[in-house]
Parts: C-alpha cells; sequence; structure tokens
C-alpha cells in the first residue's frame, strides 16, 4: 500500500480513537441531562463535563474556582481559593491505551508504520486541539499547553506499542529494523534483557491482579456500608449516576493503590494521612461512597499480606528458572541477572503506574492523594528481586534434591 493510503487510514483511525474516548463519556453525560434534568438545563455544562473528564483522564491538570455559593455548601477548608484537580481516573487512560494499541496493531499491516504513526499521531493532535478549545467553563479551566500534548503523546505512545507488539509477533523487524539495538547484542546479554522485560510484565501483572482481587473482595463484603453512603448522600437519581460512573472510571487508580498498599508504602487520602499494612493514619476523607472499603484503623495481621509482592517474585524467579534456566538459554548467574532485570522492570513500571495515581483531589488537605510514586517503585522493586531469587534457587533446589 503506498504512503498517502496509509496516512488517511493511520488520521482515520486517530479520529475514531478521539471520538470513542470522548463519547464514551459525553453519551451518559447527555443520558442525564436528559433523564435527570428533563432538558431543563444548559447542555452544554454536561458537554464540559465529561469534556474534561476526558482531559484529566490523559494527564491533563484542570484549575477549579469554585463559585461563593457553593463553597458555603461544603464546608471544607481552602474551598474559597482556586486549586487544581490532578488525579487522573486511570479507567479513562486505560481505554485511550486500548484504542492507540488497536490502531497501531492495525497500522502495522501496511507496509510504511513509521507513516501511519507520524500520520496518526499529527491527526490525533489536531482533533484532540479542537477538544481542548471547546473544554473549560466559569468554574474549570484546562491548562492548554498540557492540553495540547498529553493526549497525542498518550495516544501516539500506545499506538507505537501496538505497532512493535504486532511486528514482533509477527517475526517482522521493529519499525523495519530502526529499533533492532537487542539484535546487535551477543546472544546471552539478548536472553537476558528479552527475559528481563517479560518477568517484569510477569511480576506486575501478578501484583496488579492481587490488587484487583483484593478490591473485588472488599466491594464485596463492605457492600452494606457502601449503600448505606449512597443513601445518606441523598444524592438523587442523576447524582448517583454521576457519583457511580466516577468511581467506575476511577476504579483502576484504586486498584493502583491497593498494589501500593499491598506493596508496603500505601498511600494517603489527604494531607498527614496514610493507609498501609504497618499502620494507618486516616483524616477526614471525601464522600464518596467506594471508601466504604477502606479501614477505619489498623487492621491484625494485615502485615501478612507483604508476602504477596514477595510471591510475585517467587513467581518470577520460578519462571524464569523453568522457562530459560533449565532450558539451556541462560546460566544459573544470568538467571539472577535477568531476576535483577525483571525487578527494575516492575519496579519501574509500577512506580509509573503509581505516578499517574496520585495527585490532588480538591482544596487543602485533598490536595495530596494517592501513593509516593518513587517509594512504591524502589520497594516493589527490592521485593521481586528477593522473591525472585528465592524462585531461581528453589527450582535449582528441588532439581538437586531430585538427583539425589
Amino acid at each position: 500500500m503506498k504512503r498517502t493510503p496509509v496516512a488517511l487510514l493511520a488520521a482515520l483511525e486517530a479520529l475514531i480513537a478521539l471520538v470513542i474516548g470522548v463519547g464514551v463519556l459525553v453519551v451518559p453525560a447527555t443520558l442525564i441531562w436528559a433523564i435527570g434534568t428533563g432538558f431543563s438545563e444548559n447542555w452544554a455544562i454536561f458537554w464540559h463535563a465529561a469534556v474534561d473528564f476526558w482531559l484529566l483522564g490523559n494527564g491533563v491538570h484542570l484549575s477549579v474556582t469554585l463559585p461563593d455559593a457553593l463553597v458555603g455548601g461544603l464546608g471544607v477548608l481552602g474551598a474559597s481559593d482556586p486549586f487544581v484537580l490532578s488525579l487522573a481516573p486511570l479507567g479513562v487512560t486505560a481505554l485511550m491505551v486500548f484504542l492507540g494499541i488497536r490502531a497501531g496493531s492495525r497500522s502495522a499491516e501496511a507496509d510504511h508504520p513509521i507513516v501511519a504513526l507520524v500520520a496518526g499521531v499529527l491527526s490525533f493532535a489536531l482533533f484532540s486541539t479542537l477538544v481542548v478549545f471547546a473544554a473549560g467553563s466559569e468554574v474549570i479551566e484546562a491548562g492548554r499547553v498540557s492540553g495540547f500534548l498529553f493526549p497525542p503523546l498518550v495516544f501516539g505512545a500506545s499506538m507505537a506499542l501496538g505497532i512493535a507488539v504486532r511486528q514482533s509477533r509477527r517475526g517482522e523487524p521493529v519499525f523495519g529494523g530502526r529499533l533492532a539495538a537487542l539484535d546487535r547484542l551477543d546472544e546471552p546479554a539478548n536472553s537476558i534483557m528479552r527475559t528481563g522485560l517479560r518477568g517484569g510484565a510477569l511480576g506486575l501483572a501478578a501484583m496488579i491482579g492481587a490488587a484487583s482481587l483484593i478490591v473485588t473482595i472488599l466491594l464485596i463484603i463492605n457492600y452494606p456500608l457502601i449503600t448505606g453512603l449512597y443513601e445518606s448522600t441523598q444524592l438523587g437519581v442523576g447524582g448517583g449516576i454521576v457519583v457511580t460512573l466516577a468511581q467506575l472510571l476511577y476504579l483502576p487508580t484504586f486498584i493502583i493503590w491497593a498494589a501500593a498498599w499491598l506493596a508496603g508504602p500505601g498511600f494517603a487520602l489527604g494531607t498527614d494521612s496514610l493507609f498501609s499494612p504497618l499502620g494507618t493514619s486516616a483524616g477526614p476523607i471525601p464522600a464518596l461512597p467506594i471508601f466504604g472499603v477502606l479501614p477505619s484503623g489498623s487492621v491484625a495481621m494485615s502485615w501478612a499480606l507483604l508476602l504477596v509482592p514477595l510471591l510475585c517474585g517467587f513467581l518470577v524467579g520460578l519462571w524464569i528458572r523453568r522457562s530459560r534456566v533449565d532450558a539451556g538459554e541462560l546460566s544459573i548467574r544470568e538467571g539472577a541477572v535477568a531476576v535483577a532485570a525483571s525487578a527494575a522492570v516492575a519496579g519501574i513500571a509500577l512506580g509509573l503506574l503509581a505516578w499517574f495515581a496520585a495527585g490532588s483531589f480538591g482544596p487543602g488537605r485533598l490536595a495530596e492523594m494517592g501513593p509516593v510514586a518513587w517509594l512504591v517503585g524502589l520497594v516493589f522493586l527490592a521485593e521481586i528481586a528477593i522473591g525472585g531469587l528465592l524462585g531461581l534457587i528453589s527450582g535449582s533446589a528441588r532439581q538437586i534434591s531430585g538427583r539425589i
């Protein structure tokens, strides 16, 4: 296929991704406007809210100035001053990453993947710029510079990842061989690096899976309390729908908080607060029903859950032992290096996710929400390294005992 059709198809993919990403928020907002208000309110209010939420999910910070009439009803210290919303709903981020990977995977079928990538990113930047100009209101103002840069950056990185994964699975040189640095390394180093990437992904996936399971169990156990919080807030039908949708879009963010809790450093729900397996210090908590799952104090034996990241590392080490060392691809020393590489990949990845899952959620003490990214990444790196070495050694011990 020639370059021009490839570029046009990539531009179309970018437009479709943007329409889906924004539409997922605009459609429910429109239904709430129609059903909850009976068409009595200005639809533009709901449009701006949906678009602002989409920008927030793409890393754009929102500056908020509440009207005086609303400030008095909130009763929150510092609400009269302008504040920043930066805590991203990672559900929106995950959707845009998925759409970008899908667009990249389709573009990888073309003969000019770089042309497709450039055309897709530039087109998405153009379309998202129009969204930025359509965002904002008297209360909320989106950052123009970050609004122009961050959404195309998220989509472009995801699209590049989709192209690379698709070409790698098909056995083709990634981006026409322009990223073939790994292939120029000698075989042991090449194998160690690839094993480290896969082992790190395995450790991170196991940790996120464990965190998701814990969040699910807590939601089931605390369902009566969450229902009671819904009833006590008296939001009405429209308000209840809005809060529920917002909580669903923030659910991946809460899962990253749970992963930070399992790792040990925990997370904050406001200044001078901490939720951790080693102790809990909680102040006033935002009135969201989903926060009913949070413990009001220290939970007995919660420190035992610190074994979860060690077990994730153990799984990584055992996988490296069985799939690489026992297969003769790596020696036991090279396997240990691969464990260290896996730990680095997993630690950096969870640290980045923790960084995305932290930010400001309101005025005053709500300006500090989520985990400390560098601490979560560093601790998780150490836990994966320790557990991974134990898994590597245990595989060796079983093999030696079997021979004896």
